[in-house]
This record gives C-alpha cells, structure tokens and sequence, in this order.
C-alpha cells in the first residue's frame, strides 16, 4: 500500500521542501509525503541510487527504462499508479503558423508516440 512509504527509505528528486507522490486508492487520487536518505536534481544519480539497494524511486520511464529491462530495478505499487500525466508544447500563438514551431511539435508527437508503444 502507498502508505506504507512511510516506513521505507526513499530516493527523493527535486529540490528542497515536503516531498509527495500520488497514487490511485479506492478511486481517489491521495498524496503520500515521502522521506529518504538522498535528495537530488539529476534522474540519473537518483536511479543508479536505486540500483545500488539505496531505496524506493519514482521516476520518468525514459530514466528507469534501461534497468526495469535489465532487471536491476522492478515496480512496486503499480496497481496504485494514477493516469499519466500528458504532455503540452506551448507557444505564442502567432507563431501557430511557424514551419519550425509545427516541425517540433511534429517531432515531439512522433518521437513520444514511439516511447508510449514500445
């Protein structure tokens, strides 16, 4: 159960502050506050953390991919995870009409298409 983070070490990313991650119990979304033995900016540092037996991590696919494959990391509480989260390109909107706007935006739902199928 997510509640039971609480009595887990746990890898946090991001910057200073209370940390919470979100999960889906008995149909509502619940934040649970999170504490560990490590803080840090950088996904990488924070999975080979995880890798290495240092605690629970919550991290982007395209961080963990490589070792949920491998085996060195698996997922825990997956029956608990929210819907994901979408992403948005933003931009001015009189630059709707810029061939180098839509050329990225094309990019972007090409290349994450292919990451969400794989």
């Amino acid at each position: 159960m997510p509640a039971d983070l609480a009595r887990h070490s746990c890898l946090l990313y991001g910057h200073g502050g209370v940390v919470t991650w979100e999960f889906a119990v008995d149909g509502a979304v619940k934040s649970f506050e999170v504490h560990g033995p490590l803080r840090a900016n950088n996904g990488d540092l924070i999975r080979d953390a995880a890798v290495a037996g240092l605690g629970i991590v919550r991290l982007p696919d395209f961080i963990v991919a490589d070792a949920l494959r491998s085996g060195r990391l698996v997922t825990v509480l997956d029956e608990f995870l929210p819907s994901p989260t979408g992403v948005y390109a933003v931009y001015p909107q009189h630059r709707q009409s810029s061939l180098t706007i839509r050329a990225f935006v094309d990019f972007l739902r090409k290349h994450l298409k292919k990451r969400l199928t794989a």
